[in-house]
């Protein structure tokens, strides 16, 4: 299988150890910020307190009946699509994977992680991992989704 056949499964069983250092303090500030709940809320995440992971987020808006995924923001390190602010990424080809891997966070209401490569645009040699943690404004149902963004490889020969 070449590297851009791989196709991402979320990970909810990952450990600090599988995490870049913007994703550990992430996942660490998260832990905090929930406080004991199932999740945090929205209002919960200051960026003051996480300034060096900023560039690497992107945050997805949860709406229901359908389930989707609207892209509030895109931070300017990650590998997310290009232009893409305001879309639902059911919109964007190639991101059903990435679509699938959020719904069952919704159903879960837990953090995961996984290692793909864009398949979504004409960056598809590059490799990265991401963390997904949710976050609940009525403290049952997900409300958006922050993704924290790791690149680990460029493979532009393969």
């Amino acid at each position: 299988m070449k590297k851009t056949d791989m196709k991402p499964t979320a990970n909810f069983a990952f450990t600090p150890d599988d995490l870049s250092e913007e994703q550990a303090a992430l996942f660490d500030y998260w832990n905090k910020i929930k406080d004991g709940r199932r999740m945090p809320a929205r209002a919960d995440f200051n960026p003051i307190d996480l300034p060096k992971i900023i560039p690497f987020l992107s945050l997805e808006d949860v709406s229901y009946d359908p389930v989707r995924f609207q892209i509030r923001l895109v931070g300017g390190e990650t590998l997310s699509a290009r232009n893409s602010k305001g879309k639902f990424l059911d919109e964007i080809p190639g991101t059903e994977y990435i679509v699938n891997m959020l719904k069952e966070m919704v159903e879960r209401k837990e953090p995961y992680y996984y290692i793909s490569n864009i398949n979504w645009d004409e960056r598809s040699y590059k490799t990265y991992s991401s963390l997904v943690v949710p976050f609940s404004d009525d403290g049952e149902r997900v409300t958006l989704a922050m993704g924290c963004h790791h690149t680990l490889s460029i493979n532009k020969h393969d």
